[in-house]
C-alpha cells in the first residue's frame, strides 16, 4: 500500500514517464487512501513491528508523505524507519543472520544504504 501511495501521487502530480497512461484513469483511488490504508497496517507498539517489511513501509512511506507535501509525516516515518533499523540491527552487517541468502544479503544493504 505504501508504495501505491507514492506511485498513485506521483500520478497525480503528472509523474508520468510515458505517453500511454492517461493520467485521469489514474486519479482513483487516491494517493491518500492507499497511504491511510498503509499507515494502519503497521502496529502502534513499535515492538511488535518485526522484519524487513516494516521497515521498507516506513520508507517509503516517509518518501510518499515528501510527495504528498507532509514533511512532519515524512519525518515521523524516517525516525520509525531509523528507530526499527536500530532495533533490529539492520546497520551492522555482524549482526544479521548467518542463514540469510545473497539476495536478502543485498535487499538489507539496499534498504541501509538507500535510507542512511
Amino acid at each position: 500500500m505504501a508504495v501505491c501511495s507514492l506511485v498513485s501521487g506521483r500520478a497525480r502530480d503528472g509523474a508520468l514517464y510515458s505517453n500511454r497512461w492517461h493520467r485521469e484513469e489514474l486519479l482513483e483511488p487516491p494517493s491518500e487512501a492507499f497511504y491511510a490504508a498503509a499507515k494502519d497496517a503497521l502496529p502502534r507498539d513499535l515492538a511488535a513491528a518485526k522484519g524487513m517489511n516494516y521497515m521498507r513501509a516506513c520508507a517509503i512511506l516517509a518518501i510518499a508523505s515528501i510527495q504528498n507535501g507532509h514533511i512532519k509525516n515524512m519525518q515521523k516515518y524516517s525516525g520509525i524507519y531509523h528507530t526499527l533499523t536500530s532495533m533490529e540491527g539492520l546497520h551492522d552487517e555482524k549482526l544479521w543472520p548467518k542463514d540469510i541468502s545473497p539476495i536478502e544479503t543485498e535487499e538489507r544493504r539496499r534498504l541501509v544504504r538507500t535510507r542512511a
